[in-house]
């Protein structure tokens, strides 16, 4: 019931040292728990369950944690163990059977690299990789030879190459670094894998399984990950948790059905997970509390996916509940949630993934019978450990819960107290740029600060939402190498998650803060920069000549330098080019790939919120609408999006709603109709009529050209070759503003 990742036969003790090393450079990240707490086992020194994150009192330099059925552990750098709980066995190995609400240390543990938590009962590894146990022992599951409880730590016999440790309710499995697995305890439904239904006090192999890096025992069954990503399973199978397509129990290993590319597994009691190389989630077994997050309640005896988590980082499994950290953070949990496992501020059971509030920056998690635990990134609620902010253009780089305001911080504009989180961010360039916050059901306050002290900061620009429910965002114009502080607060005692997005003003050649459009000749294959002052085009600069039959598709930063560079294609040989720019002239060209026949490049957006653009392709014909994911210099991979209804072609992107995530403009050739769709980050969730364009006119392009933080339409008249700006406010468009007239024979072809 732990988290349990991919590792090489060696790579335990090299992993603790690498993580110590990262950990000591960020003052090491502070371990949180949530959900029950009747006997300490959230470590916060009350017995008062907690439905979001809390802070395990007095735990610092923590490199693992580690959660039994009512007690958790933790490992310090000093390798020292620490434990908290229930302790009526003396499962927490501090000599007594006192129950702990606070951390305590284990007696006589001095060198421990890793730790894991049974039912009733703890284990540690060794620097030396030899195996420490104690606590309940009623089934041998100490693997000391006797069925005596204990309630300090002693020697588990026999084993001197212990990679990993797993334990299940009363069952122990270890992973060897030669890649065998030896088990020991309960094993009435064959959960040792050994053939038989014989308990045992001793370890034993468990023959025919070789090349395993990462094992997981839930209650009364065992999960194996080899090296080449298939699972192997066996024991107890009424719920399908074996994951074979059956509900029969098998006293040794079988391959999980359906499922290749593992890169790290977890089990709960009677279900299982499993993360893929992508980066998704898959689960198998007992779902009647929505442990398996599809949205159902049906158990299932082969894995199914989560479709609604994408870029999972790492896994765990809880009793009755399931959790994951994303590459980006956050946390997230669902199933069982009666004591508030699952984090969200509530009690309800989710059949779908929640995030957990008051944790992010998340390194780690792990689950217990009915509470969670997690190592995280810096305090959100302390000025002095703001979260810096990374990443590029318009992707999301925080997500947290509001936090207590902390003495001496300033009260910004609208508030009366509030609560705040704090960020820090360093422009990597000059120009406007807006931050805006997403969330729902209260109301919030944005405010942007100079200055690095709380004592010393200068209000540079704040905004108020005044309503509950909706986007708080602010525009400004940065300078490069200027570190902003960035503070959101929440009114009264408002708590909920928050996502805090900022975007740089796209195609902006000039960095004057606002975008500018690039313009194509036909005939002549010229390709120039066309300024706007106000609501003027007031110049035009020639930014090059493109080879016969090459077309400007698109604009995005594709090499991180500030500057916009062009997305081209050939319409005879589909290749597409990158144009890199100066921002007055194209430096140089890279092929980075051809599209399928029919495809053409639409737009570009960063879509994975990994800081980079990714192209937004359509196929005309077939109306279908894709991602085309680029790695380096080549587009690596695609990803089909959406297929529009008859008659509306995909026209550019842009972040319509502000949550940091590109969405499409779609235009009906036939009625005019302009319309967004909502992209989430994973799919199109919903359409939103825009407008209808008078006769004659096209979308062509989108940016924030009146630096409100949301992007406008650029609009081309083909006939008359007049351009306007359709001005846009939330979902609504405002306003038409003409700024010029194009010569003949030159058409807007972006930013898009």
């Amino acid at each position: 019931m732990f988290r349990s990742m991919k590792l090489t036969m060696s790579a335990l003790p090299a992993l603790m040292m690498l993580f110590a090393a990262h950990a000591s450079a960020a003052s090491f990240p502070p371990p949180l728990a949530w959900g029950y707490n009747f006997d300490g086992e959230l470590g916060d020194g009350s017995t008062t369950n907690r439905t979001s994150a809390v802070q395990i009192s007095g735990l610092t330099a923590v490199l693992q944690l580690a959660v039994g059925k009512f007690h958790g552990l933790g490992v310090k750098t000093n390798g020292t163990v620490w434990s908290w709980g229930s302790n009526g066995f003396g499962q927490l190995g501090d000599g007594s059977t006192t129950d702990r609400h606070v951390p305590v240390p284990v007696t006589g543990i001095t060198s421990a690299v890793s730790v894991a938590g049974g039912a009733l009962y703890s284990t540690a590894i060794k620097s030396d990789r030899t195996l420490l146990s104690w606590g309940n022992n009623q089934y041998g599951q100490l693997g000391d030879g006797t069925t005596t409880d204990r309630h300090v730590a002693g020697p588990v016999n026999g084993l001197t190459g212990v990679a990993a440790v797993s334990c299940g309710a009363q069952h122990t499995l270890v992973l060897e670094t030669n890649g065998t697995v030896w088990s020991w305890g309960y094993n009435a439904d064959g959960e040792l894998g050994d053939g038989t239904t014989t308990n045992r006090s001793t370890p034993a192999q468990i023959s025919g399984l070789s090349g395993v890096v990462a094992i997981a025992a839930g209650a009364f069954h065992s999960l194996a990950l080899k090296s080449d990503g298939t699972m192997w399973s066996w024991g107890y199978n009424n719920s399908g948790q074996l994951g074979d397509g059956t509900f029969t129990n098998h006293s040794t290993p079988k391959q999980v059905t359906g499922l290749s590319g593992v890169v790290a597994i977890a089990c709960g009691d009677y279900h299982c997970a499993a993360l893929t190389s992508g980066g998704v989630v898959w689960d198998w077994g007992y779902d009647f509390y929505g442990q398996l997050g599809d949205g159902l309640s049906s158990s299932q005896a082969i894995p199914i996916h989560v479709t609604s988590l994408t870029n999972v980082a790492g896994i765990a499994c809880g009793g009755n509940h399931t959790l994951a950290y994303l590459t980006n953070g956050t946390a997230w949990g669902w199933g069982y949630n009666f004591f508030g496992q699952l984090g969200d501020a509530t009690t309800t059971d989710r059949h779908m993934p929640v995030q957990v509030l008051g944790i992010f920056g998340t390194m780690a998690i792990a689950g217990g019978a009915n509470q969670s635990m997690g190592l995280a990134g810096p305090g959100n609620d302390d000025f002095s450990n703001t979260q810096t902010l990374t990443g590029a253009s318009g992707s999301i780089v925080g997500s947290n819960a509001f936090a207590t305001k902390q003495s001496g911080e300033p009260v910004h504009a609208g508030t009366s107290g509030g609560h705040s989180v704090w960020y820090k961010w360093t422009a990597p360039a000059s120009g406007p740029v807006a931050f805006s916050t997403a969330y729902s059901g209260f109301d919030t306050v944005l405010a942007v600060y100079t200055g690095s002290s709380v004592s010393g900061l200068t209000l540079v620009s704040a905004n108020d939402d005044i309503n509950a429910g909706g986007t708080s965002w602010v525009s400004f114009t940065a300078t490069a190498g200027t570190t902003y502080s960035i503070a959101v607060d929440g009114h009264g005692s408002a708590v909920g998650a928050i996502d805090l997005t900022w975007i740089q003003a796209r195609g902006d050649f000039n960095a004057d803060g606002v975008p500018e459009l690039i313009i194509q000749n036909s005939s002549s294959q010229q390709v120039s920069i066309g300024y706007v002052a106000g609501s003027t085009i007031t110049s035009y600069h020639l930014l090059n000549t493109l080879p016969s039959g090459w077309q400007v598709m698109a604009v995005g930063d594709f090499n991180g330098d500030g500057r916009p560079d062009l997305v081209l294609q050939n319409t005879s040989s589909r290749q597409v080019s990158l144009g890199y720019t100066d921002g007055s002239t194209v430096t140089s060209y890279q092929v980075i790939g051809v599209l399928p026949s029919g495809w053409q490049v639409a737009g570009a957006g960063d879509f994975d919120g990994d800081g980079k653009p990714e192209l937004a392709l359509n196929n005309p014909t077939t109306r279908q609408v894709s991602i085309g994911y680029i790695v380096g210099t080549a587009i690596a991979r695609y990803q089909a999006l959406t297929t529009l209804p008859s008659g509306w072609t995909l026209a550019c992107v842009g972040d319509f709603n502000l949550d940091g995530k590109p969405d499409l403009v779609l235009q009906n050739s036939t009625s005019r109709q302009v319309s967004i769709g909502y992209y989430n980050g994973t799919s199109i969730v919903g359409f939103q009529p825009l407008t209808t364009l008078p006769t004659g006119w096209r979308v062509a392009g989108v940016g924030d050209f009146n630096a409100d933080g949301q992007p406008d339409l650029i609009l081309q008249n083909a006939t008359s070759q007049q351009v306007s700006l359709g001005l846009v406010r939330g979902s609504t468009l405002t306003m038409y503003d003409p700024i010029g007239t194009l010569p003949a024979g030159w058409s807007v072809t972006g930013p898009r």
